[in-house]
C-alpha cells in the first residue's frame, strides 16, 4: 500500500476525528475549532496548516503546524511549531521502521 502526505482539506474533517477518537485523544475537534485551527486563512500564513497521511485512500496519521512569529530587533522570523496529531499503531511502526531502515540495513551482520 503507498503512503503519502497532502494538506488536509475541510473535507477530511470526519476522517480526522474519527483518528482522534481511535487514538484515544480528545482534542477539541468540533468544526468550527476545526475550521479555525486548520483551514481558516490567515494573514501572516498563506501555507497549509494541516497534514494527513494517507494509506490508500485512509487518513492513518494527522499532523499540525502552528505558526508564529518574533521580532528580532527590527527583523521578523516566521516560527512554525510541528505537532503531530494522531497516529495509528501501525503507522507508528511503518515510521519507526521507515526512520531506522538504513541504520538497521547496514549494520546488519554480513
Amino acid at each position: 500500500m503507498s503512503r503519502s502526505v497532502r494538506a488536509s482539506t475541510p473535507a477530511d474533517a470526519p476522517a480526522i476525528k474519527a483518528l482522534f477518537a481511535a487514538t484515544g485523544l480528545q482534542p477539541n475537534a468540533d468544526s468550527r475549532s476545526l475550521q479555525w485551527k486548520y483551514w481558516q486563512e490567515r494573514s501572516d500564513w498563506s501555507a497549509p496548516r494541516s497534514f494527513v497521511l494517507t494509506g490508500g485512500e485512509e487518513i492513518v496519521a494527522h499532523g499540525a503546524i502552528v505558526p508564529g512569529a518574533f521580532l528580532f530587533g527590527e527583523e521578523r522570523i516566521t516560527t512554525a511549531h510541528v505537532i503531530v496529531g494522531a497516529l495509528t499503531l501501525a503507522t507508528t511502526f511503518w515510521l519507526t521502521w521507515r526512520a531506522h531502515r538504513d541504520l538497521l540495513e547496514t549494520s546488519a551482520p554480513a
